[in-house]
């Protein structure tokens, strides 16, 4: 069987969440079915980067378009090219779909957050997602998303039949795991001006990670933990000038170090040094980074809605996000007790191996095969 796969979003070096999502399910649905073959479609006009080198079933597809042509790239160049190449089934893994599909269809709707938080997006990247998801759900053969809470958010806001959607969670990164030398640690918090007691915060520019209220909550910490620091990594470049002014509003300027991307070594270092994550997000349909600091032994505080408390597993200690009092005191709480932080490191380590990408795999190897044969969901 051939799958014709929309692989925009992994044709360049550095990936982050939906990229990494589809690299790891391309990689290993192809190493357990290596008699299909994984057809990715992409812009000519991007970049060149190959993540499968060393796998055979796997191949690219260049589709050029003249002009700028964004979403009829999708709309009409992408079907008509799987069309053209005989695939099985189409994958599209990044939230939208095209409206005509010539083969059966497979949609990844990771979460209902396009609908709800625009902080990221322009108005027409918007508009056109947020009339498309709706119609695309009702044209696909199977809806996969990566969370029970996800799923359950889809079924409310698109009233989708309970059957057609499926939960694949993701699977984690072998190189998310403890940091063996404590000086290669030492050395990228050195690097980076990150003092070796710190709190760690994956920020970014709009309200849904809400940076603002963790810098209000360590405000309240330091008043009882004056040696503790907090390192925000993350934060885009536009951002880190206002979120500056946010920390000099709070009189914070010598406990609190801001960075930008950091690579994925980087963020290992970062994950085992941390006295702990705290990452009380307004919304996550996965939340890759709880899965992360879990499996390098970094105890998680996190917050109490949407799928937070599935992925943490019991693992974690959970806030309400929209608290800062609450954020600060179940914070100081992990910090003042290292016995409960070695707790929450066991806890986190064998949470973390529950998540596994050949599994996933596994269960979208049979999504793949019940959007070709038209039988109904398994899950």
């Amino acid at each position: 069987m051939r799958i014709g796969i929309d692989a925009r979003c992994i044709r360049k070096p550095d990936l982050r969440g939906i990229g990494r999502y589809l690299a790891n399910t391309i990689r290993y649905c192809a190493e357990r079915e290596p008699a299909w073959q994984f057809l990715l479609f992409h812009d000519a006009r991007a970049g060149q980067h190959d993540h499968f080198p060393d796998i055979s079933n796997v191949r690219w597809v260049p589709l050029a378009m003249k002009g700028d042509r964004l979403f009829l790239w999708e709309q009409a160049r992408f079907p008509w090219a799987a069309r053209g190449a005989d695939v099985g089934v189409l994958h599209s893994p990044a939230n939208t779909a095209p409206l005509w599909q010539p083969r059966p269809a497979v949609l990844t709707l990771h979460d209902t957050l396009l609908m709800d938080f625009d902080e990221d997006e322009t108005r027409g990247f918007l508009f056109y997602t947020r009339k498309i998801i709706p119609r695309a759900l009702r044209t696909v053969k199977r809806i996969v998303t990566v969370s029970e809470s996800s799923k359950r958010d889809i079924i409310s806001r698109f009233r989708i039949p309970e059957d057609r959607v499926v939960v694949i969670y993701h699977g984690r990164d072998p190189d998310f795991r403890p940091a063996q030398e404590p000086e290669s640690v030492r050395v990228v918090l050195r690097r980076m001006g990150v003092k070796e007691k710190y709190v760690l915060c994956l920020g970014a520019r709009g309200p849904r990670k809400n940076t603002a209220r963790v810098i209000e909550a360590f405000r309240l910490l330091r008043e009882r933990f004056p040696d503790v620091t907090l390192a925000v990594c993350g934060v885009q470049e536009d951002a880190q000038a206002g979120l500056q002014r946010v920390i000099r509003d709070a009189g914070l300027e010598n406990g609190v170090v801001v960075t930008g991307f950091v690579g994925r070594e980087e963020l290992v270092a970062l994950y085992s040094g941390a006295r702990l994550l705290l990452y009380p997000s307004l919304y996550e349909g996965f939340g890759f980074p709880i899965l992360e600091a879990m499996a390098c032994g970094c105890p998680v505080v996190t917050s109490n809605v949407s799928s937070m408390p599935e992925i943490a597993g019991g693992a974690g200690v959970l806030v309400n996000p929209e608290t800062v009092t609450d954020i600060a005191d179940k914070t100081a709480r992990v910090l003042a007790d290292e016995r409960l932080r070695k707790e929450m490191r066991e806890k986190g380590l064998k949470r973390a191996e529950a998540f596994d990408w050949r599994r996933s795999a596994e269960k979208m190897v049979e999504v793949y095969r019940e959007a070709a044969e038209g039988r109904d969901s398994a899950a």
